[in-house]
């Protein structure tokens, strides 16, 4: 063979050569890139994640610590919602005005319905908003609205003041109010007035109002036991127990109901001489300067909604939403503090015989545990007559 054959050979090896090895690691490259694509090094792998990664962030940068108020059918002013809102305003340590201005973001007004509440609560998800983590509510509706906007929004808590739900979600917290002792405290202050004729006026029968009525009763006989003071007790569950003060024939009502309600038996007893205790807010925004001096009600009883505001921000600014709130109903007494009670002010406190003193006197013995207010209707007393307004349905009609 020449030199030019053997020349040729070699070339001829040296590109199959080349060729095989060539082919070899193309091979293999594909194969660990194309074969798996969950492989960390894998770009398409890298981009899902890094999307994935972006959303998570986004999710979780969109929530501010800020808490949020909607006030149904109310204000920031007046009602419940005035009360809320300056539970918010001592957590954020502003004043009541100052922080109107400085937080306008933190509080909504709507109407006190599913619909309303529902769409304030959609807007303010807005995912192209930072949205809030907590927003409380009031208004007799907003469990309505709550009720399917928890299982949308997993991201916010909710916390209910004056509604409940049957079975809150993990994100949301009901809270209630021992009302027995709200309504003790209505029962006591109605004799020490020293009105002998007391009503008690629900709009209409329900859980709440019978935990008012409760108390209200065991209230008005431990204070006519105390006073030795004989007092008849007339009682109505009915709509129609607002139009029956126009009679005179009770010296105090003791409201139980909707604001639309116990305003009507403000305006009936205004018109017809009667005095008025009112329960759930202090009403007696009602009845400002140059009105103050006609208003007709004594006081009310106000469930502390500030308080437990300032309470659940507290804890959640340290702990985050813990299990304490996390799908839960609580129910707040005098034994955690000042959670509820009357409203005592000097622009608000309008009884002649009973002052502000006593007052504290009997929440002091109820907080104590030296009054009880329980959820059961008491046996009264020698000292107490009790009937009924409403009319007896006959069995078989």
């Amino acid at each position: 063979m020449d030199k030019l054959s053997i020349r040729n050979l070699i070339l001829i090896i040296i590109l199959v050569v080349a060729l095989g090895v060539a082919l070899f690691f193309a091979f293999f490259y594909h194969n660990g890139t194309d074969s798996n694509p969950g492989d960390k090094h894998s770009p398409s792998a890298s981009t899902e994640a890094s999307e994935d990664q972006h959303s998570i962030i986004t999710d979780k940068d969109k929530y501010y610590h800020e808490p949020v108020l909607i006030a149904a059918n109310g204000s920031i002013d007046s009602g419940s919602g005035a009360n809320a809102w300056r539970g918010m305003c001592e957590y954020l340590n502003v004043d009541v005005k100052t922080g109107a201005e400085q937080y306008k973001d933190a509080y909504y007004i709507c109407e006190d319905d599913k619909q309303s509440i529902l769409n304030l609560i959609d807007e303010l998800e807005n995912p192209s908003s930072v949205v809030p983590n907590i927003i409380f509510l009031t208004g007799k509706h907003a469990a309505e609205a709550v009720e399917e906007a928890q299982m949308t929004y997993l991201g916010t808590n909710f916390v209910l003041l004056e509604s409940t739900l049957e079975t809150p979600a993990e994100n949301t917290c009901c809270i209630s109010f021992a009302n027995e002792q709200a309504g003790f405290l209505a029962g006591y202050s109605c004799v020490m007035e020293g009105a002998s004729r007391i009503r008690f006026a629900a709009e209409t029968q329900n859980d709440q109002t019978m935990e008012y009525y409760y108390g209200f009763l065991q209230g008005v006989d431990q204070a006519a036991k105390n006073q030795s003071a004989r007092v008849t007790v007339s009682t109505s569950f009915t709509l129609e127990a607002a139009h029956a003060v126009r009679d005179g024939s009770p010296q105090i009502v003791f409201a139980c109901g909707s604001t639309r309600f116990q305003k009507q038996v403000i305006d009936n007893a205004e018109q017809a001489g009667v005095k008025v205790v009112c329960s759930d807010i202090d009403y007696s925004y009602l009845y400002t300067g140059s009105r103050m001096s006609i208003s007709p009600i004594c006081a009310s009883t106000v469930n502390n909604y500030g308080a437990i505001i300032t309470s659940i921000l507290t804890a959640y600014a340290s702990e985050g939403w813990s299990q304490f709130y996390a799908g839960k109903q609580l129910r707040y007494d005098l034994s955690l503090g000042n959670t509820l009670g009357m409203s005592a002010t000097a622009n608000a406190w309008h009884y002649e015989k009973f002052d502000a003193g006593q007052y504290y006197q009997v929440l002091g013995a109820l907080s104590s545990g030296g009054y009880t207010a329980t959820l059961e209707e008491p046996l009264m007393s020698e000292w107490v007559t009790l009937t009924s307004l409403d009319p007896v349905e006959e069995d078989g009609f």
